[in-house]
């Protein structure tokens, strides 16, 4: 059975709605979501922010990936609503984008609400600043010290 589908327009309400204050939208559904979490919640923890990683296929049209993100950015960013206040409780976006080529290309999105991946993606932050043996031992459920 697929999700149910909303327009943009229907999307935005549906953020400003929730009982979260900040929505993170990513590209990937594997490690993207763990990997921006772990960020968004130590930004978050400590200033009583309510957040919630989003998946770019949870966007309308289902497309997924970064061409579903950026066109979801630029049209919150036409309506003026990357923050965002109804009901007297605010409401903010932030798009976390792998940079790709996209500084070469010289098609990077201009925001503080977009934040670009140092490297190519967010994989390569993974493997330069990860603990290679907690990541084999989160992956596979095995003790750390079985692994060591």
């Amino acid at each position: 059975m697929s999700r149910l589908r909303h327009s943009e327009s229907a999307c935005l309400r549906r953020l400003q709605i929730s009982r979260h204050n900040l929505f993170a939208f990513v590209e990937g559904p594997t490690l993207d979501p763990f990997f921006y979490g772990r960020i968004c919640l130590q930004a978050c923890k400590n200033n009583g922010i309510s957040y919630r990683v989003c998946t770019a296929n949870e966007l309308p049209e289902n497309a997924g990936g970064k061409t579903s993100l950026v066109r979801f950015y630029r049209y919150v960013r036409a309506k003026g609503k990357l923050v965002s206040e109804l009901n007297g409780k605010r409401t903010a976006l932030v798009f976390f984008l792998d940079k790709d080529l996209d500084d070469i290309g010289r098609c990077k999105c201009r925001s503080h609400h977009v934040i670009y991946t140092k490297y190519y993606d967010a994989q390569n932050h993974v493997f330069k600043h990860a603990d290679f043996i907690r990541g084999v031992s989160s992956a596979a459920s095995i003790d750390i010290s079985e692994l060591a």
